[in-house]
């Protein structure tokens, strides 16, 4: 029984793969259930993640750092085998006015995040993480944390103002898909 308790209390790589590997089997697990047709799929393994947090599991941080840095490139790879395939064709047929207002949008939103660092007295790094929570998009976090270190502002609650808004803005996104296929 002591073994048990010290695998979650004990930093140790082994205790870090043993809490990540049950955050992504609980979220895997949770990711299955639907609700009228609705699964919020993926995702709630960064919710079980910000859960995990919020009961103070902590891990060690030189694996943590690891696991940080090859799971995004796993993603950015993965990603790129499944759209690179299909991304020239893509510009052919309406991608490359697409590709346009999405970067219009990235450029408005980084913007109006910037704009709103005075107005509201937030912190860049929070503002910073606050945008990549709402637009759900986790290669921006690892690049802002990156880019923050880089000119020596703390990085440190990037991934906390991350967590409060993702879940909005997966959220928002579904309503959003409904409502579009209502209208």
């Amino acid at each position: 029984m002591d073994y048990l308790n010290s695998l979650f209390t004990v930093h140790s790589s082994v205790q870090t793969v043993v809490i990540v590997s049950l955050i992504i089997a609980c979220g895997l697990a949770l990711g299955k259930i639907k609700v009228k047709g609705i699964s919020l799929g993926i995702a709630w393994v960064f919710f079980v993640g910000i859960m995990a947090g919020e009961l103070r599991l902590s891990i060690d941080a030189t694996t943590l750092d690891y696991i940080e840095t090859f799971g995004l490139s796993m993603f950015v790879y993965c990603l790129g085998l499944h759209v690179g395939p299909n991304f020239f064709g893509s510009l052919r047929h309406e991608g490359l006015a697409l590709n346009l207002w999405s970067l219009a949008v990235i450029v408005l939103g980084t913007l109006f995040a910037l704009i709103l660092v005075p107005v509201t007295g937030v912190s860049l790094p929070d503002m910073v993480g606050l945008l990549c929570g709402a637009t759900t998009n986790t290669p921006a976090l690892g690049a802002a944390t990156q880019a923050l270190s880089h000119f020596g502002l703390p990085g440190s609650s990037v991934a906390l103002a991350t967590a409060v808004t993702y879940p909005l803005g997966v959220v928002g996104v579904i309503i959003a898909m409904l409502l579009i296929r209502k209208l």
